[in-house]
């Protein structure tokens, strides 16, 4: 066998046991499709009568001669939307004071229409630097209690905002904070991933 051929072994085998060790406790949700309504008889499955999540169409059985109760089976599905108020911009308090800790709250709202078998997480990365010109960086911490919605009243977990619904806002609470302020102006900037993801079942 070649050294090439090996190495291009080598590195599949790499990229194998690198995916198997990554955490299966949620994926990217497949995107769902609004199903299309069964007419009639003249039904043809493709354009009418399907549910191309569910992989789904009309049928009908022929030449039913006995009597007795047939089961008729039904399928709708209905694509997942939402809408997300983030912050854009949030300011610490900068008054001086010794051993303060300079500190901005925000919220993060959210309306929606969520699958029973999905979330919606917004995950905020913990820290990042505020920076000054001609001064040391110094490092805000982002808190933010929670950090997923889901569309259920069930409790579900401590991060875990429940009860997500098109009409009334759901809110999520978040701090950013600082020690070792001084004068100046400082900024820097975090991010906030949004996610809808599936749920393992």
């Amino acid at each position: 066998m070649s050294k090439k051929l090996m190495r291009v072994l080598g590195m599949a085998l790499a990229v194998i046991m690198a995916l198997s060790i990554i955490p299966m406790a949620s994926f990217a949700a497949s995107p769902k499709v609004d199903s299309i309504a069964s007419v009639n008889q003249t039904d043809d499955g493709k354009t009418v009568g399907v549910d191309a999540t569910q992989s789904k169409v009309t049928e009908y059985v022929d030449n039913i001669t006995e009597d007795g109760t047939h089961t008729v089976d039904v399928y709708a599905t209905q694509a997942s939307t939402f809408s997300l108020k983030l912050p854009k911009q949030v300011i610490l308090d900068g008054a001086y004071a010794a051993d303060k800790t300079y500190s901005g709250a925000y919220q993060i709202s959210a309306t929606g229409n969520i699958a029973g078998d999905e979330q919606l997480t917004v995950v905020n990365d913990a820290s990042f630097a505020l920076q000054q010109a001609g001064k040391e960086d110094i490092t805000a911490t982002v808190t933010q209690a929670k950090n997923t919605f889901r569309n259920t009243t069930d409790t579900v977990g401590a991060t875990v905002v429940n009860g997500l619904n098109l009409d009334t806002p759901v809110t999520i609470d978040g701090t950013v904070s600082a020690q070792g302020i001084t004068a100046g102006s400082w900024s820097g900037n975090f991010n906030i991933a949004v996610a809808l993801t599936e749920i393992a079942p």
